[in-house]
């Protein structure tokens, strides 16, 4: 799993904040499902920023690979008796663990500091419990965060217009709601007048809103009786 200096000093700061892997004296390092929250967490970052192919067993050998580099640095450092200094760009990003090798003395009496096989801290899980479903999981959570984060993209995209549409629509509401004002006061008028009249009134009120729809009205425009 390739990556970039950037990325991997990103991936070491939220290991850092996930003391569930790393610290063995917490209470949190034993409950696993905080353990397959915090890789599931951490392949959703690495997806977004690029690596695609991630998942809790890659991130997982990466960081096994990220500590062994560190323990031969320590191991050189301690044989030295001082006189060595750290050529590892990594080393004070991930010192942090150093101390996790001792307090683990008591897990494996085997195991040395710098020896290639020793077992990483955390590989106490078995892949089977660590590991299963979390790659599903995983993809159901990343495409509903790109759904939602699409949407505030159009949120934000469409703000200027929705703007708009909505000034249109309150000043289509503003005018629906005069005429019909005017509507209902015309009829109340027109209930008043005998059948006879609201007939004559009816045609003229025909005759001045086709006028109207054809742009003919003007003030010069008014009702007179023919003689």
């Amino acid at each position: 799993m390739d990556m970039t200096k950037k990325l991997t000093k990103d991936l070491i700061e939220m290991y850092w904040e996930r003391k569930c892997l790393w610290q063995v004296n917490s209470k949190e390092y034993k409950k696993r499902d905080m353990k397959k929250k915090a890789y599931q967490e951490i392949v959703m970052f690495l997806r977004r920023n690029g690596v695609k192919e991630a998942n809790a067993k890659l991130v997982r050998e990466k960081i096994q690979n990220l500590r062994r580099a560190m323990r031969k640095e320590k191991k050189r450092i301690d044989s030295s008796g001082g006189n060595y200094s750290p050529t590892l760009w990594y080393y004070d990003l991930l010192i942090f663990v150093n101390d996790q090798y001792e307090d683990t003395a008591s897990i494996s009496n085997s195991s040395k500091i710098g020896d290639e096989k020793y077992s990483d801290i955390f590989c106490t899980d078995t892949e089977e419990d660590l590991f299963s479903g979390d790659d599903e999981k995983i993809i159901k959570e990343e495409r509903s965060t790109q759904k939602a984060l699409h949407k505030v993209l159009i949120k934000e995209e469409n703000k200027e217009q929705g703007k708009k549409l909505i000034e249109e629509i309150s000043t289509e509401t503003l005018n629906t709601s005069e005429f019909e004002a005017v509507g209902i006061n015309f009829t109340a008028k027109l209930k008043r007048m005998d059948y006879k009249q609201q007939i004559f009134a009816e045609l003229l009120i025909q005759k001045v809103l086709a006028r109207g729809l054809l742009g003919q009205l003007s003030d010069k425009t008014d009702v007179t009786d023919k003689s």
